[in-house]
């Protein structure tokens, strides 16, 4: 009898968790979206007023950046002792990249599915989770050194302090986070175990 309670109330909970997701995530989506929607006839009537290789530029400098990212993911891999094929890298750098601005849970849904697609070649999850996560450790330490020249002309265009102070704080993240990476490539293990206790 007791037991039958307490399944009830459990799943009880559960229920009422699960409510609360989806309407916050909901609120979410509103919030963050809709103000955006706003914003899509101007981007296309911008496209449109475009000279024809403006796009064309575009597309060779993010499909440049997709390569670079690639040989960065791949220099670290090699740093933590796995030896992929170089296409197989890029190949999954762009689907991962596709995946995190597409699925729910943005990067780090991207990672793991991501990971779970190199595991079948050979490679270690362990090291190729700490490898993704120094790449991005040390491609946001890049982005954070170019952020105090962001602020600078920020504020000579006439914002607020704010956006400077906001610049550093996120520069001084993103630095400590790189300062992690050698660690997390000699000790992966030890470092997903970190990761996980914290989450």
């Amino acid at each position: 009898m007791a037991r039958d309670s307490t399944r009830r109330a459990s799943a009880r909970r559960r229920r009422i968790l699960r409510i609360a997701f989806t309407l916050a995530s909901l609120f979410l989506g509103v919030h963050l979206l809709l103000p955006l929607a706003g914003g899509l006839e101007a981007t296309a009537e911008a496209l449109a007023r475009a000279t024809w290789w403006l796009p064309w530029l575009l597309l060779v400098l993010e499909a440049g950046s997709f390569w670079a990212y690639g040989e960065l993911l791949l220099v670290v891999v090699h740093a933590a002792g796995e030896r992929p094929p170089r296409n197989l890298i890029q190949r999954a750098t762009i689907v991962g990249a596709s995946l995190g601005k597409t699925m729910p849970g943005g990067s780090a849904t991207a990672m793991a599915m991501t990971v779970a697609t190199l595991r079948p070649h050979g490679l270690s999850g362990a090291r190729m989770t700490a490898a993704l996560a120094a790449a991005g450790a040390v491609s946001w330490a890049t982005l954070a050194l170019l952020l105090p020249v962001g602020a600078v002309l920020a504020v000579i265009g006439g914002q607020t302090g704010a956006i400077a102070l906001g610049a550093a704080v996120f520069a001084a993240g993103a630095v400590i986070a790189a300062a992690f990476v050698p660690t997390a490539l000699r000790h992966p293990e030890r470092a997903g175990a970190f990761v996980e206790h914290v989450a």
